[in-house]
């Protein structure tokens, strides 16, 4: 098997699915918070596409780790020794299946490590979408209400320290709060967790937390910042260790991330962008007026 990193493509045998474009001229205009399984075999992919049929070399994507736990430390390490290359591997209704590296993410920032770094990526004004997938528990909802736990503890750290913050919500108010006081366009915030409304409840959890720190910042983005909903689909299961070997074993390269999902695919966003986006209905991607109306 060959080891997965940017050195090691040009070793890879012909007919391997590998895309085409030159990644040292691809530049991150996307940062995602929490690269998740779902993310690699969803976004990510969909924008690898993009890549492949168009050129399109602005739109790669940056990838932020946020937890400070041991799966997302082993994610920092092996996403810098692979370069932040990755396999794919779908599965078809006949059982068939494709193996395919994946090469959208350029860049990946682990937030425990240097929460500035992550903050001065998310105000640079080439990127132009902030999008998560945070899953449920990450939007900080009180049950029963739904609202933004503002009371938290953790969200009162945040406040209270809004130049080091630990959630999305915090480094997405904080990022625009720098580009605000710096002149720099705002970016369009993008959820792409399997949530009903994912764009309002994200809107809703932005502004709750900006007008807790600062009313004036929370009408600047009222104002400027768009919250598109999307509706997303592909099922991904986890890659238990056992799993891992024969999908290596089977695609003939060695990952120690690799992704396994469905063929099929789908992703609907309402086509709502304050800083410009990427042409993926090129490539798939449905862009509606409301999403709402597809779930009525």
């Amino acid at each position: 098997m060959i080891p997965l990193n940017q050195r090691a493509l040009s070793a890879l045998p012909s007919g391997k699915n590998l895309f085409n474009y030159d990644r040292s001229q691809v530049r991150a205009g996307i940062v995602h918070l929490s690269v998740g399984n779902f993310h690699r075999a969803h976004q990510a992919w969909y924008i690898d596409q993009l890549l492949n049929h168009s050129g399109n070399t602005h739109w790669g994507i940056c990838g932020v780790g946020l937890l400070d736990d041991e799966n997302e430390r082993l994610k920092r390490d092996v996403f810098a020794a692979q370069d932040n290359l990755y396999t794919l591997t779908r599965y078809k209704n006949d059982g068939s299946e494709t193996h395919q590296i994946i090469g959208s993410i350029v860049s990946y920032l682990f937030a425990p490590d240097d929460r500035r770094a992550v903050l001065e990526r998310m105000a640079a004004p080439e990127i132009r979408i902030v999008s998560m997938t945070i899953t449920e528990g990450g939007y900080n909802q009180e049950p029963g209400t739904g609202r933004y736990q503002i009371d938290h503890p953790a969200t009162q750290a945040e406040l209270a320290d809004p130049d080091h913050p630990h959630s999305a919500f915090g480094f997405i108010v904080a990022a625009l709060r720098l580009r605000r006081a710096r002149g720099i366009a705002p970016f369009t915030v993008m959820s792409c967790d399997n949530l009903r409304h994912n764009g309002r409840i994200t809107h809703q959890a932005v502004m709750a937390h900006a007008e807790a720190l600062d009313p004036e910042l929370a009408a600047w983005i009222e104002e400027n910042v768009t919250f598109p909903n999307a509706m997303v689909d592909r099922i991904t299961p986890a890659v238990l260790k056992e799993d891992a070997l024969p999908i290596d074993e089977a695609s003939g390269i060695q990952d120690a991330l690799p992704v396994i999902s469905e063929d099929f695919a789908q992703w609907v966003i309402e086509d709502r962008f304050v800083n410009g986006r990427p042409y993926l209905e090129e490539v798939g991607v449905q862009f509606v007026e409301d999403v709402g109306r597809l779930n009525s």
